[in-house]
């Protein structure tokens, strides 16, 4: 038996997918659990909980005559199936995350805000994971990793992106929560900002400003130079405190 993907690319960077052993792998796995024609995971899920899908493999070991045919059965261990694993993913979602995406290079991550299980987690370009199942011709995967936009790399999980505008709403909770402001304060927006103690100017994604904003305005038009005052205001150790409840700073669960 074979695993079969019905997600193909869709569910690629997420799932992953198996392919035959390693030899340097089988090597550092000596024992009865894996042998030359194993299939292991080699990417995402597949990979991260191989030792609880995997299973046990069975054994039977038998006498033969000198032709080689079967005397009696010595012993026999029957096979003990790996665990099942349920994942938190919608499937529908993770099929309109990557049609979304199109041909674009990008990444979608959806959590559920209620228990943070990730709902959604998609990149692209993408590849078809039944593929590598049997063991992938060398001109195929040689195609996909001469690839400029990198169809094998996993830009939800490995690549490294500021937080950009996501970060706003935290910061908007925690300046309340921490009586920085009110929702009355109002902070004038000249369209730049200069951090204290620099001559370095940031500027707002709007060059002429919003004028004058609270934190409803701040929030709805995403007014940059407001949350460069308010990130200046908290300190960087304060606002570690308040995002790592939320995950920050952590890997998922």
């Amino acid at each position: 038996l074979k695993r079969f993907y019905p997600l193909g690319p869709i569910g690629a960077h997420l799932l992953g997918y198996v392919g035959p052993i390693h030899p340097g792998e089988l090597r550092r796995n000596p024992g009865h659990l894996y042998d030359a024609e194993s299939d292991v995971g080699q990417d995402g899920f597949e990979r991260s909980y191989e030792n609880l899908l995997y299973g046990i493999p069975g054994v039977r070991e038998v006498e033969v005559n000198v032709q080689g045919r079967l005397v009696r059965v010595v012993h026999t261990e029957p096979p003990v199936p790996g665990d099942s694993i349920y994942l938190t993913i919608d499937a529908r979602l993770q099929a309109i995350a990557h049609e979304m995406l199109g041909q674009n290079a990008g990444a979608v991550v959806a959590l559920n805000p209620h228990t943070g299980g990730i709902l959604a987690l998609a990149s692209t370009p993408s590849f078809n994971p039944n593929r590598f199942v049997n063991g992938i011709r060398e001109a195929t995967y040689r195609k996909l990793s001469d690839n400029p936009l990198q169809p094998l790399f996993n830009r939800a999980l490995q690549g490294e992106y500021a937080p950009a505008s996501t970060i706003k709403p935290f910061l908007a909770l925690a300046v309340l929560a921490d009586h920085v402001i009110t929702t009355r304060t109002t902070l004038y927006c000249p369209g730049t900002f200069v951090l204290p103690g620099t001559t370095h100017v940031y500027h707002d994604w709007q060059p002429w400003g919003h004028g004058n904003t609270n934190l409803r305005k701040a929030l709805v038009q995403s007014v940059d130079v407001f949350f460069y005052h308010m990130a200046v205001d908290l300190g960087i150790h304060r606002m570690d405190r308040f995002l790592r409840p939320f995950g920050f700073g952590r890997k998922p669960d």
